[in-house]
């Protein structure tokens, strides 16, 4: 099942559509990957948004007004959602998937607390460090520290909600040197400390870096998984 929600600027809007993707939807739904579970489709201008905003409003209008017929009206609708945003990505889409990116990203998955540079692991997959660098963002949408600060965080969190163990142990677990390097780190992805995260069960109104609440910088149409 998948969820999609569409917004930009300091916050998104509150609007989102759950579904099961229809047979020969795969294709347009690989979008560039923020962290494990989120993908975003980044738009120039908020001018770009516009025919995505009025797209799903109509679904919505549609999928809760009286027509017998209106889930599947509905779902045509988002399938145009996901056209459009195909038509004005046609040129990622035509390109291959750099497989030494897809290595370097599997690196850094099977280890996220390993302190390792660009240059250490562009040397792994056979590149050099400015190339995975470019590569790797275009491929998947951000930095090659950026993709493992987020895998960190994400399990900081399993571990705070799910065990008793310090903050400090957790960083330290996850790949941070000090309490202090991982509470900031924490902040910038989670919009909260970790002891704030851990009393409030991980329910907090925004989502700065990569989830359903974006910060300023992170315009586009999101689809997390």
């Amino acid at each position: 099942a998948y969820t999609v929600a569409y917004g930009g600027g300091e916050r998104w809007e509150e609007a989102w559509a759950f579904f099961l993707p229809r047979p020969g939807w795969e294709p347009f739904l690989l979008w560039p990957v923020l962290q494990p579970g989120y993908m975003r489709h980044a738009l120039a201008d908020m001018e770009s948004m516009r025919p995505f905003r009025e797209l799903f409003l109509q679904m919505q209008r549609t999928i809760s007004g009286g027509d017998p017929l209106r889930q599947e009206l509905g779902m045509n609708l988002l399938e145009r959602f996901f056209l459009l945003a195909a038509g004005l990505d046609a040129g990622r889409r035509t390109r291959h998937n750099d497989m030494r990116v897809t290595e370097a990203a599997r690196s850094i998955e099977q280890a996220p607390h390993e302190r390792i540079s660009v240059a250490e692991l562009a040397e792994r997959v056979h590149m050099s460090e400015s190339n995975l660098a470019h590569r790797f963002r275009e491929q998947l949408g951000v930095s090659p520290m950026r993709y493992r600060d987020r895998l960190r965080i994400e399990q900081a969190k399993a571990l705070l909600l799910g065990t008793g163990r310090s903050v400090l142990d957790i960083g330290l677990q996850v790949g941070y040197e000090t309490a202090s390097h991982f509470s900031t780190r924490f902040r910038t992805f989670a919009g909260m400390s970790p002891a704030e995260f851990r009393r409030t069960g991980g329910i907090f109104p925004t989502y700065p870096d990569g989830g359903p609440n974006p910060g300023p910088q992170e315009r586009g149409a999101g689809a997390p998984v």
